[in-house]
């Protein structure tokens, strides 16, 4: 499959404890397969997307085909709506954060490509709060492929801890663990 071709699929994705008050636990990871190296890839970024996304009631968004428009996706109350995307293709990652987020919502994050995205440089990022980068190894460009502009999420419930006991003692031995630690 060629990474730039519709069948290439890209997967947005955040860990099973983002979104959670698990220190350190706050990434989405981008998948594919490389414009650059060919091969299956991730990329990751911190910042508020991945816990939103975890939030809006997704564990995974994944893209295949190609859109014949420029569009993004929007999910929000556990939907996922696809809009036009026309007005903000050509325009860096700063303005399409700003003009999304008065579209959609203030309390939204938006993980958008840029220029060097839509015209599928085969090292560009995904872009996400404006300034966090998925930027390895060319996940923009397949976004670009995509004719997929942004992914905008907005916040939803917390996810429910299975064993909500379990999981309060395991994470305060962790941070025990961590403040003896001297690197640390």
């Amino acid at each position: 499959v060629d990474p730039l071709s519709p069948e290439n699929e890209l997967i947005m994705a955040p860990g099973p404890l983002t979104g959670t008050s698990a220190p350190t636990a706050a990434r989405y990871m981008a998948v594919t397969k490389s414009p650059l190296t060919g091969t299956i890839t991730r990329s990751n970024s911190g910042g508020f997307f991945g816990a939103k996304l975890k939030h809006s009631g997704f564990d995974m968004i994944i893209f295949s085909g190609k859109s014949d428009h420029p569009v993004y996706l929007y999910v929000h109350d556990n939907n996922a709506e696809i809009r036009d995307a026309a007005h903000v293709w050509g325009k860096d990652v700063f303005e399409t954060d700003d003009i999304l987020k008065n579209e959609t919502g203030v309390n939204v994050s938006v993980a958008c490509i840029g220029p060097a995205g839509e015209n599928m440089v085969r090292f560009a990022a995904i872009i996400n709060d404006k300034h966090r980068a998925a930027g390895r190894n060319g996940v923009g460009a397949v976004m670009a492929s995509k004719n997929l502009k942004a992914v905008v999420v907005s916040t939803g419930k917390m996810p429910q801890i299975g064993h909500a006991g379990k999981y309060r003692d395991t994470l305060t031995a962790m941070i025990k663990k961590v403040k003896a630690n001297p690197v640390t």
